[in-house]
């Protein structure tokens, strides 16, 4: 497809790539697409090639490893704590978080019944108990009172939270509406320059590719007077 027009302004794109000074500076400079200037996806053809591209480029992207990254990476070495977790996770063994035999007010086993230090502990244990049962009563007491208006104050802080979130993002999409429509103004304003510019690159680049076909004519002209005259020199000197 040599005048297909959707490859050439492709490759007007890439010799514009090449020859501007001002595309070598790219990596100093901040760039913004021209959604409202160009118009070459609208040309028979330009879309479906650039997906093509696109598509082709996903495929080789897509032939990467699957796991690019170590199988193994040794973490936590210096916390022997978290080391210890990091292996029962892996080893898939249960987590025993809560002890909950503390919470249970067993009497000394039969082999300790006569041992004065197994029913201390068990006293003990017992009064822990009855203490954590009186704090669970005061908890409670303290929640009937003023648990309430705690949930209403803390519902009352999200809703405020929520709403300046709101707002925010209400702003923020003014803000992009804004400046899309500053872009836009911008782009239509030099779009006019941008296109005279092209046509001045497009008749230079026309004027520089006339200038290289004469100057190949005028080489050609130049050997085969050379070659002329070299053979009337021989035919003179014979």
């Amino acid at each position: 497809m040599p005048n297909d027009p959707a490859r050439s302004w492709l490759r007007l794109s890439t010799d514009l790539s090449l020859i501007c000074p001002f595309h070598r500076q790219a990596t100093n400079m901040s760039l913004d697409s021209l959604p409202y200037v160009d118009r070459e996806l609208e040309v028979e053809g330009a879309r479906d090639y650039v997906q093509s591209l696109i598509a082709e480029e996903i495929k080789k992207s897509q032939s990467r490893p699957e796991n690019p990254f170590p199988t193994y990476t040794n973490l936590f070495e210096d916390d022997p704590l978290l080391k210890q977790e990091l292996a029962r996770v892996r080893a898939g063994t249960p987590l025993n978080a809560i002890d909950i035999s503390k919470f249970r007010l067993d009497a000394p086993a039969e082999d300790q019944a006569d041992d004065p230090d197994a029913w201390l502990a068990a006293v003990e244990n017992a009064h822990a108990q009855l203490e954590h049962q009186h704090n669970r009563l005061i908890n409670l007491e303290l929640m009937n009172k003023f648990g309430a208006n705690a949930w209403k104050l803390y519902n009352f802080q999200l809703e405020h939270t929520v709403q300046a979130f709101e707002r925010k993002i209400e702003e923020e999409r003014q803000a992009i509406v804004e400046i899309n429509k500053q872009r836009k103004l911008d782009q239509q304003a030099h779009g006019t320059s941008l296109y005279d510019y092209q046509q001045k690159y497009m008749e230079t680049l026309n004027q520089v590719v006339q200038l290289d076909v004469a100057l190949m004519a005028l080489e050609a002209e130049v050997e085969m007077l050379r070659e002329w005259k070299a053979k009337n020199v021989d035919a003179t000197s014979a």
